[in-house]
């Protein structure tokens, strides 16, 4: 049987104004693809971080999580270069086997 290769892509964000805070949030657009089909989910940085906490235990320390950080975490030149941190990193642990399987 031939196995299905997910791919992982963020190609932008964008801040969204929320009902319960007067900051906006940012939201990475994250396309995930397998063969011809693409998933277009929104995501938060809390959630792939929630995602990356339930799965640390079974994750190297090659696949390394961007850290959090409270300054400067609305500028652009830090949102994209964390965009391709967390592309890079959801790439890097779609290729686990037991990741995937569970």
């Amino acid at each position: 049987m031939e196995s299905i290769v997910l791919k992982a892509h963020i190609p932008r964000y964008r801040q969204l104004l929320s009902d319960r805070k007067k900051a906006p949030v940012i939201i990475y657009e994250t396309e995930l693809s397998a063969g011809n089909i693409v998933w277009t989910i929104d995501k938060r940085y809390s959630e792939f971080r929630e995602l990356y906490l339930k799965l640390k235990d079974r994750l190297h320390a090659q696949h390394a999580f961007p850290p959090k950080t409270i300054v400067n975490n609305k500028k652009p030149k830090f949102l994209d270069h964390r965009r391709r941190d967390l592309e890079a990193w959801l790439a890097s642990i779609l290729t686990i086997p037991r990741v995937l399987a569970n």
